[in-house]
């Protein structure tokens, strides 16, 4: 807008003709959704009986299930356009008296203006407004009570756009809406009027409400009308006075640029940031560049991220949410732990985040890692003490962690249910003293490094100081705004008042108050009347570039046509300002791409009706790109030129080169090489009768034969692999069940019977089932105990797999005698150096010392015995096969039953001459060896190999990685081997 002397924002020039109300205040939109998160509840509570009246296959009752209305409404006679409900047209009972095509909705004079009510004076065309049935079925689920507040940001935002209802409008909806529109719209009339407030939207301009002055200073001249939403709606109102004027937009003028078309989003971007790093490069100032993103929020992230790497220097113009931001965040993660019921992904999210000044951190760690170790999966919000995971395990295994998740729930709870601000301001400041540190959100000051350069992007990018302690103060401010929406409306308490802040938050925008440079990125179509010198237009896609003024966007497009909803394309006049140049502009540069990350996209119809596409101009001055550089170079070819890397990409490489790239050198590295101090290896020994020994088991031994820089990593510095999940089913505590259940068994059957009877299997059986009931008993019982229903799915897969094992030991072991369940055994090599220690699932016993059967007094004598070992695989263990097949290459599948063998034979003085693993879930053994014949001094031998060939590598220092695809494929070192995972 252009006044003769000034220029004015349309705004501004627009508030001149519009009446002034002194004993009234405007609503805002958090009136409005408080207004309608009352009347959902009134209309709960007052009629519950006629809310829960819906049909299996929809939320309307059959007494409003319609297709259209009978007749226009408000126009009595008019002919039927379109069918009614079965019942009113079954029916041969009268109707009551009203409006015609609508039962039960009697007819109500036309007031003389939209809403009835002097409270919105101005509106024209008044319908003829009839009054509702009490409750909303059209826009709210009736049967689903709890999902009111999800409609009320919805339903308030319909409030403003119900000046546009007519007759004629009302005529064209289904009749169970044109109901709801009806009934907030008297509903909403009333409150305004109620509480002395006034609708903004609901007002018409006039002549009469300008001051004399205003003509006065005219002429006034309106620019680029066609893209200003009723702009001739608004000039029609004030009669089309002969001092404002009109300048108008050619839409159809081809001048200007064209609109390069590029192949994909990632070239688009790259392309038009190396033409702006090329202006920079020559010297133009970042504030005569400007850059609008059409659908800005998609392409925000990938804009920032490659603009950091091609060192252009960007801000974004925009407010963002304050719970983007940490501070904001806090409140949303709270909650999160209030409506999950206190998950243990909605806990790890609030307590391990470094972003929030917690007290003690350390303590939320150990709360989590327990939490875990327990299996918790969830609390229970609504109860202090009962029903709580949380509280019920914690307090068996650490009463300090149950008493500091007492009060934290207690707190969290009061929050997310307070229903009046005093409480929730003092909760929350509560929630401060206890958990933050004093500081709570103070400004933190950032380190400066001395030798890094201070340009524009670090600036912008990064600032000196920590805006948390605003973006809080920010939010706290909100909740002054919605304690004075309260008041104004009248609304002494709120339940969920919590969640009415979150909504307000969501949809404020925090704009920073540290000032930042660097070129400014805007929004489509903010920067429609800009003229700067270089303006760069992006992602000018079909779908983003839409710009569509509608007046009545609750009305669903499947609905009817552009008219019934009022839209209102101004598409063709902003394209046409985006087009046009004038003698200011050096460059005005137009794009889009075929192919977004998310789908494929079409330019917009005007340059492709008018011919005004054209591929990527290769004629204008880029910045060299290093990508396409490295790339030839990883060809083994030479560039054609010679790039410079910009400093921060200079800086990345400075600090790959002390790092990643930087050539350690082998003799350092112990995954390469062997250690030069053997010394530092002590840590592994352990001293017994004054003699250092090196312990070993046949976990170690087989890691230490996959890779020996994998065993070190375990053995000598104790890295070893932390759970911050906890999986649906633990399989270690399955396989402990197991164990247990297995162990019990074979004692009863040995205390029962003496050796295995077949002829005794049903009795077998009752044992085992009797075994099997109380070990669920006592681990339903456990801290760590499963959910119910895993611990429905573990008794429905093991009662049926268990009770396979009486057979299998029936046919694999018969006649024989349980000598020893879960039998720890240790060898003492002083000679050699170190101890060998197991333990053992189960000791079989097959033949006595003295040749004979086995009976239970055999089970105190051991010399000279025949054992066979056995271990239980919850899963498929190693056959025989496998096993004899890596015999054949010098090597063993596995330590642990050769192990075992080894044991028996030197600390009982018994030979083993059968081992044995029993998979539960195959319900089999396997037998791995059953003689004592060569295959088993062979055996031996290749066990005696590897425990030397340990025993020389750590004397020697010598553990370095032996890369195959079998032994890195899961390792869970990689990340510290540079053997393979690593540049070198």
């Amino acid at each position: 807008m252009i006044r003769s002397d000034r220029v004015l924002s349309w705004d501004i020039f627009r508030q001149y003709f519009l009446p002034v109300r002194k004993d009234q205040r405007p609503v805002s939109s958090l009136l409005r959704q408080l207004f309608v998160s009352r009347l959902l509840r009134e209309m709960r509570s007052s009629q519950p009986a006629e809310m829960e009246r819906s049909v299996g296959t929809g939320h309307l009752s059959s007494e409003t299930q319609t297709v259209g209305t009978s007749r226009p409404l408000g126009i009595p006679g008019a002919p039927s356009t379109s069918s009614t409900s079965s019942t009113s047209s079954t029916s041969s009972s009268p109707q009551p008296s009203g409006i015609p095509g609508i039962p039960g909705i009697p007819n109500v004079p036309s007031s003389p203006n939209a809403l009835g009510t002097p409270n919105a004076p101005g509106i024209q065309n008044a319908p003829n407004i009839p009054s509702a049935p009490h409750s909303l079925r059209w826009f709210v689920p009736t049967s689903h009570p709890e999902a009111d507040d999800r409609f009320c940001r919805s339903i308030a935002a319909i409030l403003p756009q119900l000046s546009v209802l007519d007759d004629e409008l009302l005529a064209r909806l289904p009749e169970p809406m044109a109901q709801d529109l009806v009934f907030l719209q008297e509903k909403y009339t009333a409150f305004l009027s109620e509480r002395s407030l006034f609708e903004p939207a609901y007002e018409s301009p006039s002549i009469d409400y300008a001051a004399e002055a205003i003509p006065q200073c005219g002429p006034y001249c309106i620019m680029f009308s066609q893209a200003i939403p009723d702009c001739e709606k608004f000039l029609a109102q004030l009669g089309d006075p002969e001092w404002i004027i009109t300048h108008n937009i050619d839409a159809d003028d081809e001048t200007g640029p064209c609109l390069e078309v590029f192949e994909n989003q990632l070239q688009e971007l790259r392309t038009q940031l190396r033409r702006i790093e090329a202006l920079l490069e020559r010297g133009v100032p970042a504030r005569d560049i400007v850059v609008t993103c059409a659908g800005l929020e998609d392409f925000l992230d990938i804009l920032q991220e490659e603009a950091r790497l091609h060192e252009v220097p960007v801000r974004i113009v925009q407010g963002l949410s304050p719970l983007q931001y940490p501070a904001g965040r806090f409140f949303s993660s709270l909650k999160r732990v209030y409506d999950e019921q206190a998950s243990l992904d909605s806990m790890k999210s609030l307590l391990l985040d470094p972003c929030y000044p917690w007290r003690d951190l350390p303590l939320h760690r150990r709360l989590i890692a327990k939490a875990v170790e327990l299996r918790i999966d969830h609390g229970n919000m609504r109860n202090f003490k009962g029903g709580d995971q949380w509280h019920a395990r914690l307090r068996r295994g650490d009463v300090g962690l149950a008493d500091w998740y007492d009060s934290f729930k207690e707190n969290v709870r009061d929050i997310c249910t307070s229903s009046t601000i005093q409480m929730l301001r003092r909760q929350l400041n509560q929630f401060q003293d206890r958990f933050f540190v004093d500081e709570q959100w103070e400004r933190i000051l950032e380190p400066i490094v001395e030798d890094e350069p201070q340009n524009d992007l670090a600036a912008a990018a990064s600032p000196r100081t920590n805006p948390d302690a605003d973006v809080y103060s920010f939010c706290m401010k909100r909740i002054d705004q919605l304690d004075d929406a309260l008041a104004t409306g009248g609304f002494t308490d709120r339940p969920g008042l919590f969640g009415m802040f979150l909504n307000m938050l969501e949809t404020a925008k925090y704009v920073p108050q540290q000032e930042q440079k660097g070129i400014p990125v805007y929004a489509w179509p903010l920067t429609a009347g800009m003229s700067p010198r270089y303006h760069f237009v992006m992602n000018m896609s079909h779908g983003a570039v839409q710009v569509v003024q509608c007046r009545a966007d609750f009305i669903p497009e499947t609905m009817g046509d552009e008219t019934l909803r009022g839209e209102d394309d101004l598409t063709p006049a902003v394209l046409a300002l985006y087009r046009r140049t004038d003698s200011l502009q050096d460059g005005a540069y137009l794009s889009c791409s075929r192919q977004t990350y998310t789908d494929i996209a079409l330019p917009p119809s005007w340059f492709v009706e008018h011919g005004r596409l054209c591929p990527p101009d290769r004629g204008i001055v880029q910045a060299p790109d290093l990508f396409q550089v490295e790339n030839t170079l990883w060809k083994g070819e030479i560039p054609a030129t010679a790039t410079c890397t910009h400093a921060n990409q200079k800086r990345w490489f400075e600090q790959a080169q002390r790092g990643i790239l930087a050539p350690v050198q082998k003799s350092l590295d112990m995954a390469r090489s062997p250690v030069k101090d053997v010394g530092m290896l002590r840590p592994l020994y352990t001293t017994v009768d004054g003699k250092a020994l090196l312990p070993l088991s046949a976990t170690s031994l087989d890691l230490f034969d996959s890779c020996p820089f994998a065993w070190a990593c375990k053995y000598l510095y104790d890295v070893d692999e932390q759970e911050f999940t906890v999986p649906p089913v633990d399989h270690r505590a399955m396989g402990n069940l197991i164990h247990s259940v297995y162990q019990r068994f074979f004692q009863g059957v040995t205390e029962r019977s003496g050796a295995y009877n077949s002829e005794q299997l049903d009795s077998y059986r009752e044992l085992l089932n009797e075994i099997w009931e109380d070990e669920l008993q006592r681990l339903s019982k456990r801290p760590d105990a499963p959910s119910a229903s895993t611990f429905a799915w573990i008794r429905y897969s093991l009662q049926k797999q268990l009770p396979a094992i009486l057979n299998a030991e029936a046919k694999t072991f018969p006649d024989t005698l349980s000598w020893g369940y879960e039998y720890k055994l240790e060898e003492v090599d002083l000679e050699r150096g170190y101890s060998l220690e197991g333990r053992i699932d189960r000791i079989v016993l097959l033949r006595s010392a003295d040749g004979g059967p086995p009976s239970p007094h055999d089970a105190v004598e051991s010399n000279g015995a025949m054992f066979a070992v056995v271990d239980y695989k919850k899963g498929t263990g190693i056959g025989p096969k496998q096993f004899n097949a890596k015999m054949e290459q010098g090597a063993l599948a596995s330590c642990q039953l050769p192990v075992y063998r080894k044991l028996v034979r030197t600390a009982l003085g018994a030979t083993v001459s059968t081992g044995a693993y029993y998979s539960v879930k195959d319900c089999r053994y396997s037998i791995i060896w059953k003689s004592d014949d060569e295959q088993a001094a062979r055996m031996d031998d290749l066990l005696d190999e590897q425990i030397s060939r340990l025993l020389r590598a750590v004397e020697r220092g010598d553990l370095s990685a032996t890369p195959s695809k079998d032994s890195c494929g899961n390792c869970m070192f990689r990340q510290v081997c540079r053997r393979r995972f690593a540049i070198q």
